[in-house]
């Protein structure tokens, strides 16, 4: 019982731990990991969203602090124009296609 509750506790994916089946997202922080340690491949095999969100990562705070020591606004204006793009339905549907596809390239993985 103390095996059972601990691994709830601690199980990095709730869908995985109830279903059996990975999540889209499984494996994004091992992902990052390896792309940290210069494994590209490896990366992108375990999950390509670890290679999106580290690149993401970097260029946000990037931006960030560029905002911040130069005074200017040009992140903050560059991403209310992103966000802008990102309410159309179009490029909705088509990430959530990618999410759905990636989704099935995780279990397929786990098979």
């Amino acid at each position: 019982m103390i095996i059972v509750c601990i691994t709830f506790l601690f199980s990095p994916c709730l869908i995985k731990l109830f279903s059996g089946y990975p999540c889209p997202a499984c494996g994004t922080r091992r992902a990052m990991v390896a792309a940290l340690k210069g494994d590209f491949i490896i990366s992108f095999y375990i999950n390509p969203y670890g290679l999106l969100f580290l690149l993401l990562a970097v260029l946000v705070c990037t931006g960030f602090l560029y905002d911040k020591l130069s005074c200017s606004h040009f992140f903050n204006n560059l991403y209310k124009r992103i966000e802008c793009v990102f309410k159309n339905k179009i490029i909705i549907a088509l990430f959530a296609l990618l999410m759905l596809l990636n989704w099935v390239w995780n279990i397929k993985k786990c098979m």
